[in-house]
């Protein structure tokens, strides 16, 4: 309990000091507070970025599930719904048939991890969601044991991702992977 406790402290403390410099930004350009909207929605944003539990966070969460992304986002769900058709992110089904979207894949601000459409499209044929998700939380030989969703997150090359993500998929057909040659 006492760990709970103190991650929450640090945690309030970091939004804290978050909210200070932006009331110093309001107060400089002589802006009322109130001007930021309503402090329910407001709280429910910020509470909203916060991913939930779930079994799999052991392996692959935390996750977002659909109300949360949206209103951390502040987008619609049809608009979630449609980065998922796009292949611009990963959702999962839970055994409820609830859709649940793995946090490793956004950054800070909500933005998606580099190159996730290539990667989802190499993967989408041969591989369930889960198993994408996990490969891409798996430490991996070919990146110098750090992740995929690392490598990419600090902006490491994104071509030793993507050759990676084709070699295992070609193990999984069976194909021995090809090796393309450039002068």
């Amino acid at each position: 309990m006492d760990q709970i406790s103190d991650y929450k402290k640090e945690l309030v403390d970091a939004i804290a000091e978050r909210l200070d410099s932006v009331f110093t930004n309001l107060e400089e350009s002589g802006r009322e507070p109130r001007n930021l909207g309503d402090i329910a929605i407001l709280a429910d944003r910020v509470v909203a970025g916060i991913p939930r539990t779930s079994p799999l966070n052991l392996e692959l969460g935390p996750f977002y599930t659909t109300a949360s992304l949206t209103k951390w986002l502040g987008v619609t769900r049809q608009y979630v719904h449609e980065l998922v058709r796009q292949r611009r992110i990963l959702s999962l089904t839970t055994a409820d048939r609830h859709k649940v979207y793995p946090s490793f894949q956004f950054g800070g601000k909500g933005a998606v991890l580099p190159h996730m459409p290539e990667l989802v499209t190499i993967f989408e044929k041969q591989l369930e969601p889960a198993t994408q998700a996990m490969w891409l939380v798996t430490p991996n030989q070919d990146l110098s044991g750090e992740t995929p969703a690392k490598w990419l997150r600090h902006g490491r090359p994104s071509k030793a991702v993507i050759a990676s993500a084709q070699k295992y998929v070609s193990k999984i057909d069976g194909d021995d992977p090809v090796v393309v040659v450039t002068a």
